[in-house]
């Protein structure tokens, strides 16, 4: 249905999430930060990407910054399992261009909600 870009540096949250979005009839490519974004993004062509906020390297927030500077109209997702202080970083995610966020752990029909959302409004096919 839709391709997907997922970006998160613990390997068994990506696993899972990838699980949930092949299950969901995705086509989906991990990264384990947001390192090479423009690259992964010019060669896979995603029609949504979904980062996590806290990762070692290229974090989550600048990971959208750049999306944003070069795919304006690239739908995001931003995920977090941060509390406290740093849960607040989703909605600073929001502000910079993130149109869904989603605390960790989330459901499957969360995920499957968010994608509608994003899909719907966004460039790509909805699900």
């Amino acid at each position: 249905m839709a391709r997907i870009l997922l970006i998160d540096d613990d390997d068994l949250v990506r696993e899972t999430i990838e699980a949930m979005l092949h299950y969901l009839n995705h086509t989906v490519v991990s990264a384990p930060d947001g390192s090479d974004v423009v690259a992964l993004i010019r060669s896979f062509d995603p029609q949504l990407v979904i980062t996590d906020i806290l990762m070692p390297g290229t974090e989550g927030i600048e990971t959208t910054q750049v999306i944003m500077r070069h795919f304006p109209d690239m739908p995001v997702i931003a995920i977090s399992g941060a509390t406290g202080l740093y849960a607040e970083y989703l909605d600073v995610a929001t502000q910079f261009g993130a149109r869904v966020t989603l605390q960790k752990p989330f459901s499957g029909e969360d995920l499957r909600q968010a994608l509608e959302t994003c899909l719907a409004t966004g460039s790509g096919e909805a699900p």
